[in-house]
């Protein structure tokens, strides 16, 4: 009986949001189409984040991962820092 309980919480517990209803008006996939990919944000091309991350970049390459571990990404972050800017 134990098991028969048990089942049939499962099933409403999974089955559940299947029966949820979107308020009038709006469309659940519209969300979907609000996120652009990577390369087609907005240009930022010339911004001092640009080139702080072109900079930054050419800088933590010197050092390789599987060599120096953890130096490329200390290198990428104090030059971030250096200039003001997020990781």
């Amino acid at each position: 009986m134990k098991k028969l309980i048990v089942a049939t919480a499962l099933v409403a517990l999974i089955g559940s949001p299947a029966f949820a209803r979107t308020p009038p008006g709006t469309n659940p996939y519209r969300a979907f189409a609000a996120v652009t990919p990577n390369d087609a944000g907005p240009d930022v091309s010339g911004s001092p984040r640009a080139e702080a991350l072109t900079d930054c970049a050419k800088q933590s390459r010197a050092y390789s991962e599987p060599t120096w571990a953890d130096m490329q990404m200390h290198q990428w972050r104090s030059c971030m820092a250096e200039r003001g800017q997020m990781e």
